[in-house]
């Protein structure tokens, strides 16, 4: 049995836990119970209401596991949430009542589960979608206007803030004010140091207060920068430069590690003062596609998710053992259908 040697001081090792796995072919949705000691448990079956094609979001859970979201590429209704009991699928929620019509990403809750916001996901999109959130959609929030579509959206600051990763921009990344019950503030001023081309995966840690976006295919491939109530802070020094495309960032949950998937996974060390040493990272990590690679930590901080459409087996995780070693790979799930995976989520 892989070994998770220092996990039992986060206080969440008996926490029942769950991966929730979107993708583009066959199922859309799937999930696994997970054990932090045994690894992956029998796949769950899919809700009856399954979303209609692919799903295209950062799959994500509500701050207390009762509602699990998708956004969905280019078909209506273009985001989706269910209800979630102990390990199974309940039903799916009425659609919003008013939403952007276009492919939608990375729908997410504040931190108090009163407030969602997703990711408007093309090019030439305008704008931002949020909703107030209260058993089910609420109203819709005014929009920002903004240059271009989002890749990727966050709420920050315990949900006082949203930062965006933007679409074939040279302003890269934005952040707004955000106040539940009212919506959008008045946009922050850009970074002084702004990426030098479009911002993808947003990682944020509340430890730290910081946050660490990739741009894709292009040096210097990552962006990190201090944020508070006043806005952006000075752009971090990338030690250890990275050299390849990164496509998703994980933060662990003490703010001491980051892990990077680019061709394999990566780790470094990371403070409030930025980048630290490189680490031990995952041994055998997926076979890389490009447009299918997504990870996760659990809340427990004992363990790390990885998916890629590049081949089988899709999915796979290892025990964190200390804050810079890794352990030996859990045994992939054998059921997997999803042959195509774009996001996993462990549940909070």
């Amino acid at each position: 049995m892989p070994s998770t040697l220092g996990i039992v001081s986060s206080g969440y090792y008996n926490r029942p836990m769950w991966i929730a796995v979107s993708g583009a072919v066959t199922d859309y949705l799937m999930a696994y119970p997970f054990d932090t000691y045994t690894g992956f448990g029998s796949k769950i079956a899919a809700p009856s209401s399954s979303p209609p094609t692919t799903t295209q979001s950062h799959v994500s859970w509500s701050p207390d596991n009762t509602i699990v979201l998708t956004g969905q590429l280019n078909t209506s209704p273009y985001v989706n949430a269910w209800a979630w009991s102990s390990g199974s699928w309940g039903s799916k929620y009425s659609n919003p009542a008013s939403i952007t019509a276009d492919s939608h990403k990375n729908t997410v809750f504040n931190p108090q589960g009163t407030d969602v916001i997703s990711s408007v996901g093309s090019s030439s999109a305008t704008t931002a979608d949020a909703w107030a959130w209260s058993s089910g959609w609420g109203t819709k929030y005014a929009s920002p206007i903004i240059s271009n579509g989002q890749n990727d959206g966050t709420f920050v600051l315990n949900g006082t803030a949203v930062i965006y990763g933007i679409i074939n921009a040279t302003t890269g990344v934005v952040a707004y004010p955000f106040t539940s019950g009212t919506g959008f503030g008045t946009k922050y001023s850009d970074p002084a140091t702004l990426p030098t081309t479009q911002g993808q995966s947003i990682a944020w840690d509340e430890n730290t207060q910081t946050v660490i976006t990739s741009q894709g295919n292009t040096s210097p491939y990552v962006n990190a920068y201090p944020f508070s109530s006043s806005g952006w802070g000075t752009r971090f020094t990338i030690t250890s430069a990275f050299t390849t495309n990164v496509v998703e960032i994980a933060f662990d949950k003490r703010g001491e590690s980051a892990f990077f998937f680019q061709s394999t996974p990566t780790r470094r060390a990371w403070s409030a003062s930025g980048f630290g040493s490189n680490l031990t990272a995952p041994a055998g990590g997926l076979t890389t596609s490009a447009s299918t690679m997504s990870n996760s930590v659990s809340v427990d901080n004992s363990t790390f998710v990885q998916v890629s459409g590049g081949a089988s087996p899709y999915i796979k995780a290892w025990p964190i053992r200390s804050s810079t070693t890794m352990g030996t790979a859990f045994t992939a799930p054998a059921d997997i259908s999803l042959s195509s995976p774009r996001w996993v989520k462990f549940s909070n």
